[in-house]
């Protein structure tokens, strides 16, 4: 992990998001709204637990942080498999993909400071 101040309760955020994004890709639904495009859902949503933990872990983990993510993806796929309110589609781990790639590239040219950001320039500490 990078070295935060507040490193632990990042980290407690990004996994609040993958229960998220885990429970709003299995939870049964109605008809998604029709403003809501599903590949980008997918692509945004990954895009974003990306950047997230790029934020909370240094920069050399990133290649494990894009595996466990692309592995999360097609975990959420195969059990959407299973379940016969949800269909899996290998275009939703793609986008999931495209996502996490697209992310990395964005967080190595610098939004993976995010959270050192915050703790220096929002939260500085007191003297």
């Amino acid at each position: 992990m990078r070295d935060l101040r507040f490193g632990y309760w990042w980290l407690c955020g990004g996994i609040g998001l993958l229960v998220y994004v885990m429970y709003a890709t299995l939870a049964p639904v109605g008809p998604a709204p029709a403003f809501i495009n599903d590949k980008l859902a997918h692509f945004l949503a990954f895009a974003a637990l990306m950047v997230w933990f790029s934020g909370v872990y240094r920069p050399g983990w990133l290649p494990l942080v894009a595996v466990f993510l692309a592995a999360f993806g097609i975990a959420i796929e195969l059990v959407q498999a299973r379940l016969t309110y949800r269909s899996a589609e290998v275009a939703d781990a793609l986008f999931d993909f495209a996502g996490i790639g697209v992310a990395w590239i964005i967080a190595v040219a610098g939004l993976g400071r995010w959270a050192e950001f915050i703790e220096t320039r929002l939260l500085p500490r007191r003297s």
